[in-house]
């Protein structure tokens, strides 16, 4: 590896990216569920914040400023690690 000061690894002690993607590991899987649904509690919490911020104020027609217009359809997201199911937004 130039320009580091790590010894580079010996060819039989490399493991290839692929590989480690192919390996079902329960702890991952765990944590990343884990991490799915806090984040998804925090942009649902941040959404209803914001929502209900202009829940009073109207539009020149007479229809509420802030509105939630449900939920879209589920999709596969790519992550740093490996493709997840996940909600994609409306005109997505």
């Amino acid at each position: 590896m130039a320009g580091t000061n790590l010894p580079e690894l010996p060819e039989k002690e490399r493991i290839a990216l692929g590989q480690l993607r192919s390996a079902a590991d329960p702890l991952s899987e765990i944590g990343q569920e884990g991490a799915r649904r806090m984040l998804a509690a925090a942009l649902q919490a941040e959404v209803d914040l914001f929502v209900s911020e202009d829940a009073e104020e109207l539009l020149p027609e007479g229809r509420q400023r802030g509105v939630r217009h449900g939920h879209g359809p589920e999709r596969s997201l790519q992550t740093g690690d490996r493709p997840t199911g996940g909600a994609a937004s409306e005109g997505a």
